[in-house]
């Protein structure tokens, strides 16, 4: 991914909000390497700062001091390219979906109980959790999470996340997710581990 444009703002008045854009592009369906999808850019703001006369508008003098800004990073994760959609009955969209892509996997987490686990999970997936599974009960060792969304280019996406604490008090967890396109359900599981 790669920055390939910008909309700069025009002015923008002192302690007044405005909006610039920058053009990302790189990411799309085909590729399903990792690194497409996720990134670090680093961000910097470069402006002019102008004297105004505030009572008539205009430049105080021709001067302008020319500044720049380092901005906190952007970060660009796998979740980012995942819309949050509900099913309706997850139960029978999981049947209806098969096995036939689905990707397993199993991971130790370093969360310390069950409900941040989830709330991890949720946020690095970046799909809907249904059926209420996103709340855990007072002291359960164990939880079944359902979730649900729509990838990039419409490609639906179901998960099935079974959290557990362990007789050693490790979080474990246990992945189904199922897509249309097998690489997606294992780029979702990579952005776990």
């Amino acid at each position: 991914m790669e920055a390939t444009g910008e909309i700069p703002a025009d002015s923008i008045q002192y302690g007044k909000p405005g909006n610039c854009f920058t053009v990302l592009e790189g990411a799309n369906n085909e590729n399903t390497d990792m690194g497409e999808y996720s990134n670090r850019f680093t961000c910097e703001l470069k402006f002019s700062v102008v004297q105004i006369d505030v009572i008539t508008g205009e430049e105080l003098n021709d001067d302008t001091l020319e500044e720049e800004y380092p901005l906190e990073d952007l970060v660009i994760s796998v979740s980012d390219f995942m819309t949050k959609v509900a099913f309706i009955d997850f139960r029978f969209s999981w049947d209806n979906a098969g096995n036939s892509n689905e990707i397993l996997a199993k991971f130790a987490l370093q969360n310390k109980n069950l409900p941040s686990a989830i709330t991890m999970l949720i946020d690095c997936l970046g799909m809907q959790p249904c059926d209420r599974t996103e709340e855990v009960q007072e002291g359960s060792k164990k939880h079944m999470l359902h979730l649900s969304g729509t990838f990039l280019g419409g490609l639906g996406v179901l998960a099935r996340v079974q959290v557990s604490i362990s007789s050693t008090n490790a979080i474990i967890v246990k992945i189904a997710v199922r897509c249309d396109d097998q690489n997606i359900s294992k780029l979702l599981i990579e952005n776990i581990g």
